[in-house]
């Protein structure tokens, strides 16, 4: 196991625990035996990491609780690499796999919102669930099924400005027949709620003041609607304020239930309103909830933030490591669907008619990432038909050099008859 190398001047030091990441005060403390082992005063590191975090800005004050941030040189790239995704990409984004990449999204932030509030089944059930439009069998189901048709509702609404009446209408949509109380559904909460853990150990208690609350989400809205080419206003990246809209909402907290499914939804919708529609073609969800890690992190980087002065700085660097890790996989997944797009082109440039099942194989070699080539046995296993049937299908793709036979040891592999590599 390779030693980890730490910092060996009070400025790297600074930098280590403030830009490259942007810890705590506790956890800062919780280091100061290895800054002293590596020869640095910890007092003079902790002046310095003081004085680059006084470079604060004020992104919002909400009746008189002010949310700031430090906006790091590493905060400024990961703005940028965000930015310049699509230019980035060294493929065309072709009309033909948007709706299925749109499809598998809804589908994928759908479930995994869900999941991440306590709703209990599989993607595949999911998947036929809404492809067949079946009546969901329980609680859970009824979860992912609303947070599916909220989905679609933003993207057909994508110029819609935040109001009462469109939150509480998306609300009502994503929380219907999910509550304890149905007098619940599409209305702000009119007393006080605690935010507590698995364990029922109170973690925050969001203002019990009903009307404080509603002057908050009124000014909230209208931070978040404003545009930054008034010139009256300090421009702000919207991609911070599209950010703090997401910690601000779980702060305020305005329902009695259902604010986690909501705050994303928006989310989805205000980073798509402000020009980052990448965010159509993958789930954020996906990302936080496929990892026990991200989850716990998600949760810690709420209540690092209201722990630590309303530094907003916590919360703006897990949501944007979250974007990347995602732009990172819709980047591998529009290469694969590129590949697909290739070979079809190939289909219709030689006029062959193919079986549904011949089309269906050869985007499962396609979308196959983990290594663009299957056995005969991994595709009838796929399709559940005998190896026999699926090579007859396999020989009539080669022979119009659709598929390509690979040999590696003693195994034979298929994979698409094209020459294409991601640069």
């Amino acid at each position: 196991m390779t030693k980890k190398i730490y910092p060996t001047s009070s400025k790297e030091w600074m930098k280590y625990l403030t830009v490259d990441k942007y810890y705590t005060p506790r956890e800062i403390e919780y280091r100061k035996k290895l800054i002293i082992e590596s020869g640095c005063d910890y007092d003079e590191v902790y002046k310095k990491i003081l004085k680059y975090r006084n470079n604060k800005k004020e992104l919002i004050n909400l009746e008189g609780e002010s949310f700031t941030f430090v906006e790091t040189h590493l905060m400024k790239e990961n703005v940028d690499r965000i930015k310049n995704f699509w230019r980035s990409s060294s493929y065309s984004f072709k009309e033909s796999y948007k709706k299925e990449l749109i499809f598998d999204t809804l589908l994928s932030e759908a479930f995994h919102s869900s999941s991440i509030e306590g709703a209990h089944s599989t993607k595949k059930r999911t998947e036929e669930i809404i492809k067949k439009q079946l009546t969901p069998e329980d609680k859970s189901e009824r979860m992912i099924i609303n947070n599916y048709r909220a989905l679609q509702y933003i993207f057909d609404h994508q110029e819609q400005k935040l109001d009462d009446e469109f939150v509480l209408s998306l609300h009502k949509m994503i929380s219907e027949d999910t509550l304890d109380e149905k007098e619940d559904e599409g209305v702000y909460r009119n007393d006080g709620v605690e935010i507590t853990t698995a364990t029922q150990k109170v973690v925050f208690r969001p203002t019990s003041d009903i009307n404080k609350m509603k002057n908050m989400l009124d000014k909230l809205y209208s931070f978040t609607n404003s545009d930054n080419d008034d010139c009256e206003i300090e421009y702000i990246e919207s991609i911070y304020k599209v950010i703090a809209f997401h910690f601000l909402y779980g702060y305020i907290h305005p329902h009695f239930d259902g604010n986690g499914r909501t705050l994303r939804v928006l989310f989805t919708h205000l980073l798509g309103q402000n020009g980052f529609d990448m965010f159509y073609y993958i789930s954020l969800s996906e990302i936080i909830h496929l990892s026990e890690k991200r989850k716990k992190e998600y949760e810690k980087a709420f209540i690092d933030v209201e722990e630590n002065e309303l530094d907003l700085t916590y919360f703006i660097y897990y949501i944007q490591d979250i974007m990347i890790d995602a732009l990172q996989v819709l980047d591998d997944r529009v290469f694969l669907y590129f590949r697909e797009s290739i070979v079809f082109d190939k289909v219709e440039e030689q006029a062959v008619k193919l079986t549904k099942r011949q089309e269906n194989i050869l985007k499962l070699i396609a979308r196959n990432k983990r290594a663009f080539a299957m056995t005969s046995k991994e595709i009838s296993g796929r399709f559940k038909l005998s190896s026999q049937t699926i090579l007859k299908d396999i020989r009539f793709l080669i022979d119009f050099k659709l598929l390509r036979k690979k040999q590696t040891g003693l195994k034979i592999y298929y994979e698409l008859d094209i020459n294409v590599t991601k640069s």
